[in-house]
């Protein structure tokens, strides 16, 4: 999981990206991290970014954040999921099930 350090950083070289808005502040920062940790180690072809909302704002308006944590999910430079504030684990879960098992009959993402 690559924390922004600049905005050059965010990189659109894999087919899907995980981009999760966040402040520090904000409450279930540290459960959100946990929960990507995990998709990011159980769906390594995925790229994962942690964009702090407090340094780049240009970045949150390119992509419309509204609330916080809130997390968008891209394949092929396209939105393909959003998710907005805290939700159960399981759920967190499916919908990455769901993205992954969608792309191949073995669930594969190319």
């Amino acid at each position: 999981m690559l924390f922004l350090l600049d905005e050059k950083e965010l990189t659109f070289d894999t087919q899907y990206q995980v981009l999760y808005f966040y402040r520090c502040q904000v409450p279930f920062h540290r459960k959100m991290l946990l929960m990507l940790n995990k998709m990011e180690q159980k769906y390594p072809k995925m790229s994962f970014f942690c964009i702090d909302t407090d340094y780049f704002n240009p970045v949150c308006r390119r992509f419309k954040v509204e609330s916080l944590p809130e997390i968008v999910i891209l394949k092929n430079r396209a939105q393909i999921k959003r998710i907005s504030g805290v939700m159960a684990t399981n759920e967190f879960n499916q919908i990455f099930a769901d993205i992954y098992d969608s792309e191949t009959p073995n669930g594969e993402i190319k």
